[in-house]
């Protein structure tokens, strides 16, 4: 139980924080993404969807982000044009972004309280309003939540005595769906280099880290 309580404080902060008001609306690019984005209203279409630009009646925009686009195409076919439901959307999703945070901190070596502390802070700092509060901001959101598993399961690979490779496959998937999230997320590789030489997993004569360059080959392809 005592476990349980931070995890619990930290998803009360975050909703607390971004829970929507009863009359959220949609604002600015919400439009283009939800409302007048036509391949939300059927499951075909929305399938459709996942090998069309995004949104698909834009590609001007030159962008790619299926898994944004179908998780707007679910929340329709929950919440229809209601738009408090997508904002809700966006607030669990930042709660379970907030608590891989925890655990990263966590597996920092921050301290139980350092952690916490690290976390809240993460879940009321302003800077993050535009990327939770605007449906627009979806994107960023999918793509932090797999980039910290992403994370997670890397540091998982690369400290494991022998083996590993499960981990390190499951993160480069990971990897991959917060890709399809947005674009910026390939950006992942270099983080793991930089988590390699961080936390001394170039040293010699560590045995859990050999071959610790090899890590990256699955994050890479």
């Amino acid at each position: 139980m005592r476990r349980a309580l931070p995890a619990l404080l930290l998803v009360v902060a975050s909703l607390a924080v971004h829970w929507p008001p009863a009359d959220a609306g949609f604002a600015y690019d919400d439009v283009d993404f939800v409302v007048t984005n036509a391949s939300l209203r059927s499951r075909d279409a929305a399938l459709r969807a996942l090998f069309a630009p995004f949104p698909p009646q834009q590609p001007a925009r030159a962008l790619y982000r299926p898994l944004t686009n179908l998780s707007y195409a679910i929340d329709y076919a929950r919440f229809g044009d209601v738009a408090r439901g997508y904002h809700a959307t966006n607030a669990l999703l930042c709660a379970a972004v907030v608590l891989l945070v925890h655990r990263l901190a966590l597996a920092w070596s921050l301290s139980p309280g350092a952690a916490l502390a690290a976390a809240l802070l993460f879940a009321a700092h302003p800077v993050h309003c535009e990327a939770v509060d605007a449906l627009a901001g979806r994107s960023e959101l999918l793509a932090l939540l797999f980039s910290l598993c992403a994370l997670l399961l890397f540091r998982r690979a690369t400290r494991a005595p022998t083996g590993g490779t499960a981990a390190l496959w499951a993160s480069a998937g990971a990897q991959l769906l917060a890709c399809l999230a947005k674009e910026s997320a390939a950006v992942l590789p270099g983080v793991f280099a930089v988590e390699l030489a961080a936390f001394g997993s170039f040293r010699r004569g560590n045995p859990a880290q050999r071959g610790a360059l090899a890590r990256l080959v699955p994050s890479a392809c």
